[in-house]
């Protein structure tokens, strides 16, 4: 676990202790009084917010973090038992939008992960949609220009860099655990691993493609119900 992802952890776990989320109801009663130190030291001079505008603040600063914060964020707020009701309603605003990465990223992700995609589409314009784990394109069926596809490719790296933030959330609910076990009821590593699983599927393409094939295979005679065609997919590119 590195020094830059521990202190960026810190940040979000600064902001949220001085919300007064990520502790049990009975802490200030229970928690060793070391604890109780760490977290009026850790939350020293952390904005607190007002109820009114706490949602989308929290949401600004956790954006800055990096993806895979975005993904925790979205995840606690599907668990108010481990962050509180209020909280997990304030993260709520939490969207998954950030800006376009570079068009030569996008040529040489493609180039590199599908073979021979001129065969597949040609005239992709710029980025439709942009989010934390991938971007989405329009583009054209070859040799058949009326036909648009979406093309999704994956941001650079972008499964390292989640893999790594991973596992330091991993040594960080471990730490949880073992030093507050009225924590423990709430399986911090285990919601970890939760989130984990979900990352693995979306930062590999081909899972997300199978998916559909599989629905499309599915609802193959469902009358009204259509599922698009993948044309060709990849770890990090599909179309």
């Amino acid at each position: 676990m590195g020094a830059f992802r521990l202190l960026r952890f810190l940040r979000m776990a600064r902001l949220l202790l001085a919300q007064d989320a990520l502790l049990p109801p009975d802490f200030n009663e229970r928690a060793p009084l070391g604890l109780r130190f760490i977290r009026a030291f850790l939350t020293l001079g952390a904005p607190r917010f007002d109820a009114q505008i706490r949602g989308r603040a929290l949401s600004d600063r956790i954006r800055k973090l990096g993806p895979t914060y975005i993904k925790l964020g979205q995840f606690l707020a599907t668990r108010p038992d481990i962050i509180g009701l209020q909280m997990a309603a304030d993260l709520q605003h939490l969207q998954d939008r950030l800006p376009a990465f570079a068009e030569a990223d996008v040529r040489r992700i493609i180039a590199s992960d599908l073979n021979e995609p001129e065969k597949v589409f040609e005239n992709m314009g710029p980025a439709l949609a942009a989010a934390s784990i991938a971007q989405v394109h329009q583009a054209h069926k070859t040799g058949a220009p009326d036909t648009k596809l979406a093309v999704k490719i994956l941001r650079p790296r972008i499964d390292r860099k989640v893999a790594r933030d991973l596992a330091t959330f991993r040594v960080i609910a471990r730490w949880i655990e073992k030093l507050m076990p009225t924590a423990r009821r709430l399986r911090p590593v285990d919601a970890i691993d939760t989130l984990a699983h979900s990352l693995e599927a979306e930062t590999d393409l081909r899972r997300e493609a199978a998916a559909l094939e599989e629905m499309a295979y599915n609802a193959r005679n469902d009358e009204g119900f259509c599922v698009p065609d993948v044309c060709g997919k990849a770890r990090a590119a599909a179309c």
